[in-house]
């Protein structure tokens, strides 16, 4: 294989991880915002959250292009496919994390939540853990730090509690007052989701254990 053309196969594998990295900082930035969207009913940033999420669908379509042609005209072996293999499966995480982030985006654009401040500075929480988490798996993709991501995978009990906490403490106070019980679902909905968002960046995590060693991943729990 020629000089050229090794630079040229090294240009592609390089951009499949600009690709990641971007998508993965947008769609990070977007949790947040939706919380912040949600709490603040700032109807405004929750249509550009929205339209945000096009880019990532945009980011992943252009990703899967690469990735087909790297496979299909380069051949990789080894470590070069599963720098393949993973950048699909972290995209494809990444683009769900952009869907769960419009989703959140899209009911204070429709509906008037009313949130009890015990919730909201519980949401606030739980949706700085999912995003923090979120962003502590890309850089350990982006390092190819296997140790790192075993460490991000472990942080996700955080979250599930929370979530199973919160759900608890919500579905108790609908018995007790229905009049809110439209916020109270939709609040149900917001704790699931970042929960969600948590399981995608375990998912990423994941990847990159199996893109630096090459070993799928599986947790005794």
């Amino acid at each position: 294989m020629n000089e050229h053309i090794v630079s040229s196969y090294d240009d592609e594998l390089n951009k499949l991880q600009t690709l990641i990295m971007t998508m993965g900082t947008t769609a990070t930035e977007m949790v947040d915002n939706a919380v912040d969207a949600l709490l603040n009913a700032d109807k405004e940033s929750a249509r550009t959250i929205i339209d945000t999420d096009r880019a990532i669908n945009e980011g992943l379509s252009r990703l899967t292009g690469l990735s087909q042609n790297i496979l299909a005209l380069r051949s990789p072996m080894a470590n070069d496919l599963r720098k393949v293999l993973s950048a699909i499966q972290v995209g494809l995480n990444i683009e769900r994390v952009g869907d769960l982030a419009k989703n959140m985006a899209k009911l204070p654009i429709s509906n008037e939540i009313f949130i009890e401040d015990i919730y909201a500075v519980e949401l606030r929480k739980m949706g700085k853990i999912a995003s923090g988490n979120l962003f502590d798996s890309l850089k350990t993709y982006n390092q190819e730090n296997a140790e790192e991501a075993l460490i991000v995978h472990a942080n996700d009990i955080r979250l599930d509690e929370l979530h199973k906490a919160f759900s608890k403490s919500v579905m108790l106070n609908i018995t007790k007052d229905v009049k809110n019980i439209d916020s109270s679902i939709h609040l149900l909905f917001v704790s699931r989701h970042l929960e969600r968002v948590g399981d995608h960046a375990k998912n990423i995590a994941e990847a990159t254990i199996y893109k630096v060693t090459g070993e799928i991943y599986e947790p005794n729990d």
